[in-house]
């Protein structure tokens, strides 16, 4: 099989693997085509493709909860499958040209696929007391190295204003495994990938 014949296939199975852990996909929102339903009412207008409700988070500064989705923002293009952030209780999700989007979790590997390149884990819910964030916790091989850093949205701004937690990668994984384990936070399934030859 050719590597453009597996991209096609990994296009179409991504959406279906980066359900969060610990939790079934959240059934309370139903999504018919490019739309997000809770209760048979129209609640959220986009235009992705591929749309999926991941997993919803209750922030107790926000009167809504707020959606993980994931979905690509054009329909049969390179782009990846990106996951998106968004109160539930605002209508309209702006998605063009990549706006409001981030990554997933992901094991990126080189284009033979036997070398790790880059790796990040997102952890989502109450990351410290009274702290509601998405944290990607990554790593990036480089000349020198693996280059360790994180990237945190702080929810309970309005704005997800980003934020950098000053903790090795080694003690957030440590501490976060731990939150995880009794419910208070959760994590995004990896996805695996290559870089592209």
């Amino acid at each position: 099989m050719n590597q453009k014949a597996l991209t096609i296939i990994f296009a179409i199975l991504l959406p279906f693997n980066c359900i969060s852990q610990n939790t079934p996909e959240n059934n309370k929102y139903q999504v018919v085509e490019k739309d997000i339903y809770k209760e048979n009412e129209k609640i959220i207008e986009t235009s992705l493709y591929n749309l999926r409700v991941l997993d919803e988070i209750e922030v107790p500064t926000h009167q809504a909860p707020i959606l993980l989705l994931s979905g690509v923002d054009c329909d049969f293009c390179d782009a990846n499958i990106a996951l998106y952030i968004h109160p539930s209780d605002i209508d309209t999700l702006n998605v063009h040209s990549g706006r409001n989007s981030y990554s997933l979790a992901v094991k990126k590997f080189d284009f033979t696929g036997e070398e790790l390149i880059y790796e990040s884990r997102v952890f989502y819910g109450e990351l410290r007391p009274d702290y509601f964030g998405i944290i990607w916790v990554q790593k990036t091989l480089t000349s020198t190295g693996w280059k360790e850093s994180n990237y945190v949205l702080n929810l309970n701004n309005e704005d997800f204003s980003a934020d950098e937690f000053n903790e090795s990668n080694q003690e957030l994984i440590k501490r976060f495994e731990k939150l995880k384990m009794s419910g208070i936070i959760k994590e995004l399934n990896q996805i695996s990938m290559n870089e592209p030859p």
